[in-house]
């Protein structure tokens, strides 16, 4: 068992530099680049200007270096994410809200080993003490956390050998997902080929505004707090939604139930505050009886002249995210009220039409379902041999 310090060289310090005017300056990953799997995404990375740039050389990333999140985070996500470096040598730098943890003996320690024993560690909730908070901003004690932390590494072939592992259960999830998005894509293509781009509305339907469409107007949700579970009534709040149109596992109740609220099938929620504000939600009668918070506003939509399905998929296109950009109010934080929402206007295709398309992207989600349940599945394998090989 060693401490975390005695295996790595002194962390390395990111660059922030100035605004790179010129456009020739150096790429420099940020916080926003880091993925919570572990891995760098690399679509929006912006360049700096970095002053003194022979005296920092060593600051550029090399393949195997770890980059370790030292300020950021959230109530939901502590500070101390990892992620791990496989791109070009001597291109990229990181900002100041980051570090580098560079292997110290390469003949002791395989760099992607500690990454997955690291990450495993963050998983596990082991930064949160490390963590605290000045100014709204979680920092990471970063120096604590390489003095205090213990890490054991059993012989390079062996740890070889698991990142094999891990890596091969990494790309199996990896592919399922890219499979998810593909199958997303599909059913927006579909869309588009049925109905066209609602911006233009090149094929001339009707145009209508949310609120014409709905039965009984744009609703707010109950204002009752969150309690366990009671086995019957769901309490749906924005947090619940996932991005895919699902709800996660957090199951709790409302301490009062008020069946003004109760949802029925073919409901579309939609997050009218916070940071997700615009995220949307076709409610299902699978999903069970529940009610919705008050975060939430409620369209009741009137389904003789409009498809649920329809208007769900509406909010996945880009015309839709055009109009939360621009209609959310930054006080002191995003926010679209009903009003706004209702005025949102919407093609109506023939219903026939719609129906068509309802049909064609619920056979799309079967397959989905299919594919999540091997992501499932996957990701089950992969946290157990995590847990394997780096539980103390």
């Amino acid at each position: 068992m060693s401490k975390l310090s005695d295996v790595i060289e002194a962390p390395i310090s990111g660059e922030w530099g100035n605004e790179d005017k010129t456009g020739t300056g150096v790429p420099v990953l940020r916080t926003a680049n880091f993925t919570n799997h572990g891995h760098i995404d690399f679509t929006n990375v912006v360049t700096r200007e970095i002053k003194n740039l022979d005296e920092k050389l060593h600051k550029f990333l090399r393949p195997g270096d770890i980059i370790i999140e030292k300020s950021g985070g959230s109530p939901s996500q502590p500070v101390g994410r990892v992620v791990y470096f496989e791109a070009e040598e001597n291109k990229y730098m990181i900002n100041n809200f980051t570090s580098i943890l560079r292997v110290k003996y390469l003949n002791q320690v395989q760099p992607k080993f500690l990454f997955y024993l690291l990450f495993h560690k963050y998983r596990r909730g082991d930064s949160i003490r490390f963590q605290n908070k000045t100014t709204g901003i979680l920092n990471l004690q970063l120096d604590r956390y390489i003095e205090e932390t213990f890490v054991h590494f059993p012989p390079l072939e062996v740890q070889k050998n698991i990142v094999q592992q891990l890596d091969s259960v990494y790309m199996l999830l990896s592919l399922r997902k890219g499979q998810l998005e593909e199958l997303d894509r599909l059913i927006m293509s579909i869309f588009n080929e049925m109905f066209g781009d609602p911006s233009r509305n090149e094929k001339g339907w009707e145009v209508s505004s949310l609120a014409s469409i709905s039965k009984s107007g744009l609703s707010y949700g109950s204002g009752a707090s969150a309690t366990n579970y009671d086995g019957k009534t769901r309490y749906i709040r924005i947090t619940d939604i996932n991005d895919d149109g699902t709800l996660n596992n957090s199951v709790v109740s409302p301490d009062t139930i008020d069946e003004r609220y109760l949802l029925n099938d073919g409901d579309i929620l939609f997050a009218r505050s916070g940071a997700t504000v615009g995220k949307t939600l076709r409610y299902r009668a699978e999903f069970g009886r529940a009610i919705y918070a008050g975060y939430l506003i409620r369209l009741v939509p009137d389904q003789s002249r409009v498809s649920p399905d329809y208007i769900y998929y509406f909010t996945k296109t880009p015309y839709y995210n055009i109009f939360v950009e621009r209609s959310k109010r930054t006080v002191a934080q995003p926010n679209i009220n009903a009003q706004q929402y209702g005025g949102l206007k919407i093609m109506l295709p023939p219903l026939s039409e719609q129906r068509k398309f309802a049909s064609y992207a619920s056979q799309i989600e079967s397959q989905k379902s299919l594919v999540k349940q091997s992501i499932d599945e996957t990701q089950r394998l992969f946290d157990s041999l995590m847990s394997k090989y780096f539980d103390d």
